[in-house]
């Protein structure tokens, strides 16, 4: 599909999901929120961009993705060479500018890597048992199309949140291509995987990257207190952007 298509269907979803976050978190930490910051605490620019020109041509990569994602494709260059081409180049001037190195590295969360590498494993291994079957039976039975969406963003939902949304997307690329669904149910699947895996900690790799992280520099981030807020906020962001989505489709 298109980027161009994707975007006119996903961003009424992604915008009004985005939006009930924002005031879910707003509402969830409203004790510890500042009502106003004072901006003169606040470093300079030059303190802050600590490198300008590796800072620059992160932007001009970041540019480049967008650009190779919604004209790429129109033009015949394939998603996949512009990606590789700004990792290569933002890499490269990381190299030289001294920002990328062995001290760079020992700050990379590498353990939680063979923990998704594990799960994509146990993944193919459903995949060629045929386990899955039994759930693509359940969702080819003939539904309204509003429910089948909220079925499809339920599966996928859960199968990321119990495993991560990493592995849990090639399951349900599988299911999708059993059933040879149409495209709204993979943007129901795509809502599921991103928005539902944030009901655990370990739905996501950004959620285990940012956890770790806090770790390392003696931030104390309980899971539980990740899914105590999780338990209602992520219900109301899927049935917020499922509704979109219906409303889109």
């Amino acid at each position: 599909m298109p980027a161009r298509q994707f975007a006119a269907v996903t961003w009424l979803p992604q915008l009004v999901t985005l939006v009930v976050l924002w005031a879910g978190l707003r509402f969830a930490c409203r004790g510890e929120l500042h009502t106003a910051i004072d901006r003169s605490r606040l470093p300079p620019a030059s303190r802050v961009i600590v490198d300008r020109p590796f800072f620059l041509a992160a932007c001009g990569v970041l540019a480049l993705l967008l650009g190779g994602y919604f004209v790429g494709p129109e033009v015949g260059v394939p998603v996949w060479v512009t990606t590789v081409g700004g990792v290569v180049l933002l890499g490269a001037v990381g190299v030289a500018r001294q920002r990328l190195g062995k001290s760079g590295i020992q700050h990379l969360s590498l353990g939680v890597f063979p923990f998704v590498v594990g799960l994509f494993a146990l993944v193919q291994a459903v995949e060629n048992l045929g386990l899955q079957q039994p759930l693509v039976r359940w969702l080819a039975q003939p539904r309204p199309s509003w429910l089948a969406l909220t079925a499809m963003t339920g599966v996928a939902s859960i199968a990321s949140s119990a495993l991560n949304n990493l592995p849990a997307t090639l399951l349900v690329r599988s299911v999708l291509s059993s059933l040879h669904a149409p495209e709204t149910w993979m943007h129901a699947a795509l809502l599921g995987t991103n928005v539902g895996s944030c009901l655990t900690p370990h739905g996501t790799l950004a959620t285990l990257l940012v956890l770790s992280a806090a770790a390392r520099r003696g931030v104390d981030l309980p899971p539980a207190e990740v899914v105590r807020i999780a338990l209602w906020l992520v219900p109301a962001m899927l049935l917020t952007g499922l509704a979109a989505l219906v409303l889109v489709g």
